[in-house]
């Protein structure tokens, strides 16, 4: 169908032709002929021809008057130098040769250039990793087909081991991440791959994470040694985490919270006056 497109009027035109010269027996005619191309029209592209129809009949000679009463309407008077101008622009980048050639022959035909100007447009439109493939190889210059399926082959090839290349890189996986200490030797932080987000069953029940699972289970609280309790742990009690406590300035240093309060307690209070009490009993 056919309904007054102007970048769809060479396929259109293409097709009726085709569809003429392959089933001519079937349109002996030229009536039946023209009565089979206005009835694949539609819209505007009906209109055209409308003029032409008179009590259901064409009154054109044959098909191709109609074609080209739409060719009028619809055809490109500039289609050869359009083409030209979009086969120049034509550039592969990261398309696929297979996709890229496609495009390029249709406006090389379009734009009727001739064969031995086009392996020079093709290979100036190629990408910069087929350009360098090229400068190593001696490729066929007399014929664009043969140079285009050469080109091809190219392709191929970098595309092939491009994929093997990278299906034998290993793939990182942070989880299973070894540190290294300075010894070269991997280093054992006694600490789970598991995601600290994880709010699983199985990380729950990990000592490192849940302490009362390990009392649950009769081990030591603090080193989670199943052979004696955290009241005969040998091993000396963690410090208090420095980021429980608040931090205060005073004079230029730091001092804990608890520092700052036994140094207040020591301090005498100041004097109470009689002026301040006047003030607390009159207020």
């Amino acid at each position: 169908m056919f309904e007054g497109d102007r970048k769809d009027f060479r396929r259109f035109q293409s097709k009726i032709h085709q569809k003429m010269k392959t089933n001519a027996d079937r349109f002996p005619t030229p009536a039946e002929r023209m009565s089979y191309v206005t009835n694949r029209l539609e819209g505007p592209a009906y209109a055209q021809i409308l003029p032409y129809i008179l009590d259901g009949e064409c009154q054109l000679p044959d098909y191709p008057d109609v074609l080209r009463v739409l060719e009028r309407a619809y055809g490109d008077p500039n289609r050869v130098n359009n083409a030209r101008k979009e086969l120049f622009r034509l550039k592969q980048q990261h398309k696929e040769f297979a996709a890229f050639y496609a495009e390029f022959q249709r406006l090389a035909l379009e734009g009727e250039v001739q064969e031995d100007s086009q392996i020079t447009i093709l290979e100036a439109a190629l990408s910069h990793e087929l350009k360098g493939q090229l400068t190593s190889v001696d490729a066929p210059d007399h014929n664009v087909h043969e140079f285009a399926a050469f080109l091809q082959k190219l392709e191929n090839k970098r595309r092939y081991y491009n994929d093997l290349t990278d299906s034998r890189k290993p793939r990182y996986n942070p989880r299973q991440t070894n540190y290294a200490n300075n010894s070269g030797q991997s280093k054992n932080t006694n600490q789970t791959n598991s995601d600290p987000m994880d709010l699983s069953t199985a990380r729950r029940q990990q000592p490192k994470f849940n302490p009362q699972g390990r009392r649950e289970r009769g081990e030591c609280y603090r080193c989670g040694s199943s052979k004696h309790l955290v009241a005969a742990c040998p091993e000396p009690a963690p410090a208090r985490n420095p980021a429980q406590l608040r931090e205060a300035r005073v004079n230029g240093s730091i001092y804990s919270e608890a520092t700052r309060s036994r140094k207040m307690a020591r301090s005498p209070s100041p004097a109470f006056t009689d002026s301040s009490a006047k003030e607390i009993a009159l207020a």
